[in-house]
């Protein structure tokens, strides 16, 4: 399988113009969109829920410095 990286935020597609629309939206926005994240193969495998998704931060409690 091909995989296209975004050179700005460094995301991976299986599609070159997703890909190409990565890129553009970062280097005008500064930012990511939402819209096209979603298709990345990052955000794909985090739907998948495999053991090598990326795991949010449990903000459930918070810490306390000594």
């Amino acid at each position: 399988m091909q995989v296209y990286q975004c050179p700005e935020c460094g995301l991976h597609y299986s599609d070159e113009d997703m890909a190409k629309q990565c890129e553009a939206w970062c280097h005008e926005h500064k930012s990511c969109s939402l819209d096209i994240t979603k298709h990345s193969i990052e955000a794909q495998q985090g739907k998948k829920g495999g053991s090598d998704a990326p795991l949010a931060p449990d903000t459930s409690t918070p810490s306390t410095s000594s």
